[in-house]
């Protein structure tokens, strides 16, 4: 914990004012929630909380990490600290101990976030079945979206095997103002 603070302290981020872990990036590019969707909920965070913004992706992803970035508005660029990136999982859950909340695509992370009573905000991969990973999910502290709570008819009985091959194409369906609502509801 106290490392964590070191950290953050020596990239001279303001700990007074509100910190969220971004989950930019999912596993793979199925999993990882359209970079124009993903900029403009950046946006509307940035916007609604004037919060301070830390990416969490591995360093491999760095090229794609920078392309989310180059998406969002200037004021949102402002508040987005790229540089600041957890060496280790170790580093990650002691910065992350000192967020308000870890928001962004399912994956590891946010179950780690969960471990340590972080609070999270969950977008669900389409091929994902979010039944089976929203654990502690209470709409308040933890909260998930997934396109099949907005857009059920696109599943059908579909196996998700099927969905996996189709998840690009779901996400499409899955746009930002499905999302903002809900995620207004969880900033307040």
């Amino acid at each position: 914990i106290e490392n964590g603070k070191h950290i953050l302290e020596q990239n001279n981020i303001d700990l007074s004012k509100k910190l969220f872990m971004i989950g930019a990036l999912g596993s793979g590019t199925i999993k990882t929630y359209p970079f124009p969707f993903m900029a403009k909920v950046l946006d509307f965070i940035v916007e609604k909380t004037g919060a301070t913004l830390l990416f969490n992706y591995m360093p491999s992803q760095r090229k794609e990490a920078q392309e989310l970035f180059d998406l969002c508005e200037p004021k949102t660029q402002e508040n987005i600290r790229i540089d600041v990136i957890p060496g280790s999982i170790r580093e990650f859950l002691s910065i992350t101990h000192h967020c308000d909340a870890l928001i962004g695509n399912e994956g590891g992370a946010v179950n780690m976030a969960k471990a340590m009573n972080i609070p999270t905000f969950t977008i669900f991969s389409p091929w994902i079945r979010k039944e089976a990973w929203n654990a502690f999910e209470d709409g308040k502290r933890n909260v998930s979206v997934h396109v099949r709570d907005f857009k059920p008819e696109l599943y059908g009985d579909k196996s998700e095997k099927e969905m996996k091959k189709q998840s690009l194409e779901l996400y499409q369906h899955f746009t930002p103002n499905f999302i903002l609502p809900i995620l207004t509801a969880y900033l307040n």
